[in-house]
């Protein structure tokens, strides 16, 4: 079976959590391009383990964990041969190959929001996709009727929370955003 097909807690990759600073410095790396869009992916689990009230589940003692990323490596890195890495977690997976020190592949890759709004201090929102989510938007309005016909699979987003697990201050979106990674920067990683 490939690694890829088995379930998270049984491929045994290292966790953020299981990581000195200096290796956590190092996996951070690797996503350098979009460093700050995946450290507050990863930062939003505080805010959805406070929406889920702080909650123990998933048979551990936190619901929503930040230091539940993933860092797998492939093959062994260098700029002779065939290797990759993997990292991930709750909303985001990037994968990448790398063949003779060029990066040859970057998929899949996923980056989603959950919440996908959150207020901040003094009246700011915390939209950490909200770029690309406009980009796609424009994108579908800008379609033929016909071409958006075949484009779009439901009318609205699904909402993945209910009105009782969501922020009071935040606009009421609700909707799970994710795009396609290499849509916000010339770098497949963003």
């Amino acid at each position: 079976m490939p690694n890829s097909a088995l379930p998270a807690r049984e491929r045994s990759p290292l966790t953020i959590h299981q990581q000195r600073p200096a290796q956590q410095r190092a996996a951070m790396r690797l996503v350098s391009t979009g460093y700050v869009t995946v450290a507050t992916i990863m930062g939003l689990e505080n805010v959805l383990d406070y929406i889920e009230g702080f909650k123990a589940s998933f048979n551990r003692d936190r619901g929503r964990d930040p230091g539940l990323y993933y860092l797998r490596v492939f093959g062994e890195p260098g700029e002779q041969g065939l290797w990759g890495w993997r990292f991930g977690g709750h909303h985001i997976s990037l994968n990448n190959l790398i063949v003779d020190g060029v990066l040859v592949a970057t998929t899949p890759c996923f980056l989603g929001a959950n919440p996908a709004t959150s207020p901040l201090l003094g009246g700011a929102v915390n939209r950490p996709l909200a770029r690309v989510e406009d980009l796609g938007r424009d994108l579908v309005r800008s379609l033929r009727p016909q071409l958006a016909a075949r484009a779009i699979l439901l009318p609205r987003p699904r909402p993945t929370s209910s009105p009782s697990t969501s922020l009071t201050s935040a606009p009421a979106t609700g909707s799970f955003h994710s795009l396609p990674c290499t849509a916000t920067s010339g770098s497949p990683t963003h």
